[in-house]
C-alpha cells in the first residue's frame, strides 16, 4: 500500500488539475464570446450586400425546459434526472450578424419525488451564419449560440438524517440546502425575424443547448458533493424592441 502522505499528494494534484481546467474553460468561453462579437463587427464592414446596418435594442422573454442529471453522495439524489420548467426575462442588443442576450429565470422541477427549484442567470451570444454569407432575404435565420450561466438549485424534502440546516421554506417540504453551479452552454436555434419601417422588431426563436459543468459549490455540508453532471435545455422565446438603421456607404 502507498504511504498516506503520498496518497494525500496525489489527491491534491488531482484537485489542483481540476481547478486549472475549470479556470481555463471559463476563460475560453469569454474569449469565444468576445471573438463572436468582433467577427460580427468585422463582417458588418465587409458585407457589401447590406445597404443598411440594423442595430437592435430590446427585451427578451422565454419559456424553457432544462434537463439535468445530478451526481451526489446523497443516495436519493445520485443519478437523479431532473426536468425543470420555467421562464426568463432579460435584455438583448445586437446587429444584423450577432446578438448578445442576458436574462434571469426561475424554474421548478416536474414530477420529482423531492422538490427542486432553480434560479438561473445567463449571458449568451448568437451568430447568424447566413447573414455573414450575404443572404439577406430569409425571414427565418438559423444561428449558433454560446454562453455562460450561473444557477442556484434549492433542495426541499425530509430525506436527510441530519436536520440541523433545515429551515422552513415557502412549500410544504422544508429547505435542506442550496447548490451553486456554473456551466458553459453551446447550441443552435432558429429565429423568425419580423421588422417594420417604424423601427420596431419582433424576433421569435426556438433553440436547444448543451451545458458543460465548470464548477459547483455549496455552503451546506450535506450538499458539498452534489453537482450537475449533464445538462440540456430547450427553450422558445421572443425579443422585441427598437431597431435603429444606419446607412452604410
Amino acid at each position: 500500500m502507498l504511504p498516506a502522505a503520498h496518497l494525500y499528494h496525489q489527491q491534491q494534484n488531482k484537485h489542483n488539475m481540476k481547478q486549472t481546467i475549470k479556470v481555463k474553460s471559463v476563460r475560453g468561453i469569454f474569449c469565444l464570446l468576445f471573438l463572436l462579437v468582433i467577427a460580427a463587427k468585422s463582417c458588418t464592414v465587409r458585407a457589401q450586400s447590406y445597404r443598411l446596418k440594423n442595430n437592435y435594442y430590446g427585451v427578451s422573454l422565454s419559456l424553457g425546459v432544462p434537463q439535468q442529471t445530478l451526481s451526489s453522495d446523497i443516495a436519493q439524489l445520485d443519478g437523479l434526472k431532473v426536468t425543470f420548467m420555467g421562464g426568463s426575462f432579460g435584455g438583448v442588443v445586437g446587429n444584423n450578424f450577432a446578438k448578445v442576450r442576458a436574462n434571469v429565470g426561475y424554474y421548478s422541477g416536474l414530477s420529482l419525488p423531492y422538490e427542486i427549484d432553480m434560479l438561473r442567470g445567463n449571458v449568451s451570444a448568437n451568430l447568424y451564419p447566413l447573414r455573414l454569407r450575404g443572404m439577406t432575404g430569409q425571414l427565418i435565420q438559423p444561428y449558433l449560440t454560446a454562453g455562460v450561466s450561473q444557477q442556484v438549485s434549492y433542495f426541499y424534502g425530509n430525506y436527510l438524517s441530519d436536520q440541523r440546516h433545515m429551515v422552513a421554506g415557502a412549500t410544504d417540504q422544508p429547505l435542506l440546502g442550496k447548490v451553486s453551479s456554473t456551466q458553459a452552454n453551446f447550441g443552435v436555434g432558429l429565429e423568425l425575424q419580423l421588422e417594420n419601417k417604424m423601427g420596431r422588431f419582433l424576433h421569435v426563436y426556438a433553440e436547444t443547448t448543451y451545458g458543460k459543468p465548470l464548477s459547483s459549490a455549496s455552503l451546506y455540508t450535506a450538499f458539498a458533493h452534489t453537482k450537475v453532471s449533464d445538462a440540456m435545455s430547450f427553450s422558445i422565446g421572443m425579443s422585441f424592441g427598437i431597431m435603429r438603421s444606419i446607412r452604410q456607404f
